[in-house]
């Protein structure tokens, strides 16, 4: 249970990023007019995502790490609905680079929380079904993260095409929307029930604080 449960947190996550990291590059380009300052968007929000990881990696000793996914997807959803106040043209480009360099920034929990997490269900794997898996279980989760950066790229392609938008045609109206609600809405949409999903996520560090207490106790009396 608790594999599923991470799993259908992981894969609304997924989807959200995966259209995020899809379209930041055609909004800047085509909506924005900033297509030859896409490498000074991303080159800040990758940094952001490295150098951000020291940071989560304390506050994961204070606070669970469920609940710190939780707050770094409130973030995330904060850095994108900055983003339809922008205005094509020259002047979107450092807020474009700060909100992408925050989106990044809360990004980068995921890569520590997410095999943390994932740590924790195969200990409880092993005391439950006393087998360990790790090893299937990292496997299938790299699987599905690939499995939703495309299918949540693909969707939130096809979101600005159903509104008529065409790469090589003139920004309508319709097609900004489009645009707009593939970029920011179809994501915010993903990270809420998300976000509530990760708070209320039922192996925490007191429950595997038990788990780890059952486990000793019966590698003892197995030796």
């Amino acid at each position: 249970p608790p594999l599923r449960y991470f799993l259908v947190t992981q894969v609304l996550f997924g989807l959200a990023t995966g259209a995020v990291a899809s379209l930041f590059v055609i909004y800047a380009s085509h909506y924005l007019g900033l297509a030859d300052k896409v490498p000074h968007i991303a080159l800040p929000m990758t940094l952001a995502m490295a150098l951000g990881m020291p940071l989560w990696l304390r506050v994961m000793r204070r606070v669970e790490k469920h609940r710190a996914w939780s707050l770094a997807a409130v973030g995330m959803i904060a850095a994108l609905s900055v983003v339809p106040a922008l205005e094509p043209g020259a002047d979107s480009l450092r807020p474009m680079i700060a909100i992408m360099a925050c989106f990044g920034f809360f990004l980068g929990l995921s890569s520590i929380a997410l095999p943390s997490l994932l740590a924790d269900i195969v200990d409880y794997d092993v005391w439950r079904n006393r087998q360990d898996r790790a090893a299937i279980f990292f496997s299938f989760q790299s699987v599905v993260t690939k499995l939703n950066q495309g299918v949540g790229g693909a969707i939130a392609l096809a979101i600005p095409a159903w509104f008529g938008f065409q790469p090589q045609g003139e920004i309508t109206p319709s097609a900004a929307l489009g645009l707009k609600l593939a970029f920011v809405a179809w994501p915010c949409m993903l990270l809420v029930p998300m976000l509530l999903l990760a708070w209320r996520y039922p192996l925490g560090r007191r429950a595997h604080a038990i788990l780890a207490r059952r486990l000793a106790t019966r590698q003892e009396i197995q030796a």
